[in-house]
């Protein structure tokens, strides 16, 4: 589990702290740092769908709004698939070791 996520503190440590609540789990920080991004991207994506003169504005083309939606959903739906995977590896080695 040490690789993605603590690629992900150097990184963008702020989202997992703001995201973090009072839990001291890093799976938990994780999960809402996963899940805020990929709601903030789709709520840009919403956002720049309907209105599409104020993602103009806010971004200075279209095409960069729809840019910064896949780049934050992405790294939501990342984050998401690594604590996937590390579940799964997890389960998979504990079933190992019982046998």
């Amino acid at each position: 589990m040490a690789f993605p996520f603590d690629l992900l503190d150097l990184v963008l440590p702020e989202i997992a702290t703001w995201m973090a609540g009072k839990s001291s789990s890093e799976k938990r920080r994780f999960r809402r740092a996963g899940l805020g991004l990929l709601l903030l991207g789709v709520l840009f994506a919403v956002c720049a769908f309907v209105f599409p003169k104020v993602a103009t504005w806010a971004f200075n083309s279209l095409e960069w709004a729809y840019f910064m939606t896949f780049l934050f959903s992405g790294c939501g739906l990342g984050l998401l698939a690594c604590i996937w995977y590390d579940q799964k590896k997890h389960i998979k080695s504990s079933d190992e070791g019982q046998t």
